[in-house]
């Protein structure tokens, strides 16, 4: 088994302050150090962090048969899942994971604000040597939630607030069951929540080499490769230190590795990048392979743990009901048919059933099995995966090409908007 023992519980991430209060200039300083190439060893400045010492235990239980994450032991009202006041989602196992269908823009805000003020209860309870005003900072993470939710683009089919959403619930629900048994740390959860929640902010809704072949603005700015998760990393960051200087300061004081694994987390979310990929899985079969080796740290093992973690949650919908896969698989496929008529990318119509067998089988498995060595015990995700595949390749061509007739009857409709991007 992997050492997912103790990659989720990597260091007290409240045991090294800041030596004092950033202002916005100096820490926005500090955010473009972050944008490093996730292939990097965490430097040896990080050596004075308080390593933990316990490892997580055995997850017993943790399988019902049904798919099912939850453990029958479990005590909701001591995870973020369970204390958050009224979440509108379903979240009895990970099949299910998604928030309900109607709600809007704006009751999305509020059920996220709402999960990750739970969390950051947790962040700010005892333990720390100071007594923030947990009112103002939850009316600051509203201010900086909805502001978040403005950026997404609307007319994205895939890429949009909702996504966003998703992947945050999704990589909430995975990081509390990896610090199920043993010592959690609410910030780690904060993390991954937050990183979710940025990780597509302002996507243009096409991939990153079309931006290269328009020579788009932002590719020549960031033309070193992940152009999008760079944007997105420094638009959302920018954002969380600029105009919310109070919160971020909070936040690097309670977590000085806060912005290091944020960053890491958002840019391994390039899954178009072949390169990128190789980078995340070497890093993580590196730092994860041997919890004896004493050269690779704990931050390492949880830098690696929480890049994995949110890319399972980004194609969550690929090892979760059916019906969920099918949505989302419309969604991204609306998403390229739209940029296709607009010019802005190849017709997806080609090859659609077969390549989603290609990446389910080839990106999603491999992830999902490594992900599952997070968790210690089996988890049901690989379970999720074969259970799609199976029923895909049974009925994903009949369901594919009704897709594409029906969405080719209404291309010069307003159904299908284009735009000139």
């Amino acid at each position: 088994s992997v050492a997912g023992s103790d990659a989720l519980t990597m260091f007290d991430s409240r045991s090294q302050k800041s030596t004092s209060n950033k202002d916005a200039e100096s820490v926005t300083d500090d955010v473009d150090d972050q944008d490093h190439d996730i292939s990097s060893e965490v430097e040896s400045n990080y050596s004075n962090v308080e390593e933990r010492e316990k490892s997580l235990q055995e997850l017993d239980d943790m399988i019902n048969g049904d798919n099912d994450l939850s453990s029958p032991e479990e005590s909701p009202e001591d995870a973020a899942l369970g204390s958050a006041d009224k979440l509108q989602c379903t979240i009895d196992s990970w099949k299910n994971v998604c928030w309900d269908v109607d709600l809007t823009r704006e009751d999305l805000v509020e059920n996220i604000h709402k999960l990750m003020m739970a969390i950051l209860s947790k962040c700010f309870g005892d333990g720390i040597d100071y007594d923030p005003d947990i009112d103002f900072l939850d009316k600051q993470l509203y201010g900086f939630v909805h502001r978040i939710s403005t950026l997404y683009r609307d007319e994205n089919r895939f890429h949009n607030w909702r996504h966003a959403c998703h992947v945050a619930l999704g990589a909430t629900f995975l990081i509390e069951k990896a610090q199920e048994v043993g010592e959690e740390d609410p910030w780690i959860q904060f993390i991954v929540a937050f990183s979710a929640l940025i990780h597509d902010v302002k996507h243009f809704g096409v991939n990153n080499s079309q931006l290269q072949l328009e020579q788009h603005a932002v590719w020549q700015i960031y033309d070193n490769g992940s152009c999008q998760e760079r944007y997105s990393m420094h638009c959302g960051l920018s954002i969380f230190i600029e105009e919310f200087p109070e919160l971020s300061r909070e936040f690097l004081q309670g977590c000085p590795m806060f912005l290091r694994l944020v960053s890491s987390a958002v840019l391994a979310t390039d899954i178009s990048s072949s390169e990128v990929q190789r980078k995340v899985k070497e890093k993580f079969e590196a730092v994860m392979a041997d919890e004896s080796d004493s050269s690779k740290s704990k931050c390492e093992r949880t830098e690696a743990a929480l890049e994995h973690i949110l890319l399972l949650a980004d194609v969550g919908h690929c090892s979760q009901k059916y019906d969920t896969f099918l949505r989302w698989n419309r969604a991204f496929y609306e998403e390229c048919f739209v940029n296709y008529l607009n010019e802005r990318g190849i017709d997806p119509r080609n090859g659609w059933y077969e390549g989603q067998i290609r990446f389910l089988e080839k990106y999603v498995m491999p992830l999902a099995t490594r992900c599952e060595s997070l968790m210690h015990l089996s988890c049901p995700l690989t379970t999720g995966v074969q259970s799609i595949l199976g029923r895909w390749r049974l009925e994903g061509a009949e369901w594919t090409e009704q897709m594409i007739e029906e969405l080719w009857r209404k291309k010069d409709s307003t159904e299908i908007i284009c735009s000139d991007g």
